[in-house]
């Protein structure tokens, strides 16, 4: 008998890591707790599992793990938990993600995506249950998130925050519009349609200011690759709604009060480049802002609101450098899609994924929540041969 399960197991192991993979995904869908566990849970079986070919994962990869040594090492000289800690974490992590690139098969990846796409549907219906809840329940009325400015109720649904979800949103959009691309049936038309107006939807709910302009930047992007001639009326249409809101701001949740939000941001950034210049070559290590805010202002954040700033505070030039060389391999990925026409709409996606993190970055840091970092990753980390498969 044990050596049937025994057997049954070996058979069906490839299968049994794709079902994790997805399992994962729904869990960090379902709650940041049930799917952090899951993920550590996993990754500490695929590590001993693996446990003689760990030595050699890190020779292979040791440039990665200089910056894990350079961090912690920043994090010890500047005596902060989080700078010893989160290290630690990333070094953790990267052996889940180098598992999933080499185990992932194209089938289990497209599911992915599809779960991320329509799983916008079921977090606007709680989002809208949330918001509606909270308006009438006080007594403002369905319109509340348009009437005042200092909103007590905004959309995360899952995600603990609202920018956070945000990214979601945007996520979700451009995975909506690559399968759309990609599905030639009925079916598909009408569940992605369904879910683009759910994103819209939730975009509004989360009274996040950032997320237009990088909507409308991601959206043009996404469809310069898939749909060139609707670009032109993507643009035309911005441009109006842009109009419209400078002489109507009242029209879009909060945007009224955008001249404080910027002051508000400018604000966080004059500290988080004080940290940085407090030890520029260097950096204070993980978590900088929150460790070291004080100094420079009684605002308690967590973080600076932008993500260039933030990682010059935490690393300095140095540990930037050394990250901008560690994405040396993503850059010559998205190139080698780039140049087979083929892949155009694998390249559109993995870009627009990429373009979102960066223009959202301008403003937030919501990458570095577990639950946006690990759609990112399991969406941008896949090779070109399982990306072919997708044809």
């Amino acid at each position: 008998m044990k050596k049937k399960v025994s057997n049954f197991f070996e058979k069906n192991k490839w299968e049994l890591d794709q079902l994790m993979f997805l399992l994962i995904l729904i869990l960090m869908f379902l709650s940041f707790y049930l799917g952090s566990a899951a993920f550590i849970l996993y990754t500490l079986f695929l590590c001993i599992q693996n446990r003689k070919h760990l030595g050699t994962i890190i020779k292979k990869n040791f440039l990665f793990y200089i910056f894990v040594l350079y961090s912690l090492a920043v994090g010890i000289y500047n005596q902060t938990l989080s700078g010893m800690t989160v290290p630690l974490v990333y070094a953790f992590g990267f052996f889940f993600f180098y598992f999933y690139l080499q185990q992932i098969k194209a089938k289990t990846y497209y599911l992915s995506l599809k779960v991320i796409a329509l799983a916008i549907i079921p977090l606007t219906v709680m989002c809208l249950y949330t918001y509606l809840n909270y308006a009438l329940g006080h007594g403002y009325g369905p319109w509340y998130i348009f009437k005042y400015a200092n909103i007590q109720t905004r959309a995360e649904a899952t995600f603990f925050n609202a920018n956070y979800y945000g990214m979601y949103c945007l996520m979700a959009l451009v995975t909506n519009l690559y399968i759309m691309k990609k599905e030639s049936n009925h079916k598909w038309l009408l569940l992605g349609s369904g879910a683009i107006g759910a994103v819209l939807i939730s975009i509004i709910l989360t009274a996040s200011r950032m997320l237009l302009p990088t909507l409308v930047i991601v959206l043009i992007w996404m469809l310069a690759w898939l749909q060139p001639r609707w670009v032109k009326y993507i643009i035309g249409l911005a441009l109006v709604g842009g109009m419209v809101l400078t002489l109507k701001p009242g029209l879009i949740p909060r945007m009224e009060t955008l001249t404080y939000a910027f002051q508000d941001r400018f604000n966080l950034w004059a500290v988080g480049l004080a940290i940085f210049l407090s030890r520029p070559l260097f950096g204070r290590g993980a978590m900088a802002f929150v460790n070291f805010y004080y100094l420079y202002s009684d605002y308690a954040q967590m973080h600076a609101h932008n993500l260039y700033i933030n990682t010059l505070a935490n690393y300095g030039v140095l540990g930037a450098t050394l990250i901008l060389v560690l994405l040396k391999p993503l850059w010559h990925h998205l190139i080698t899609l780039f140049k087979d026409k083929s892949l155009r709409p694998e390249f559109a996606l993995i870009s627009a994924y990429i373009l979102i993190v960066l223009v959202h970055g301008t403003m937030d840091v919501a990458i570095f929540w577990v639950q946006t970092a690990y759609i990112f990753l399991i969406v941008i980390l896949v090779s070109k041969e399982k990306l072919e498969k997708l044809k």
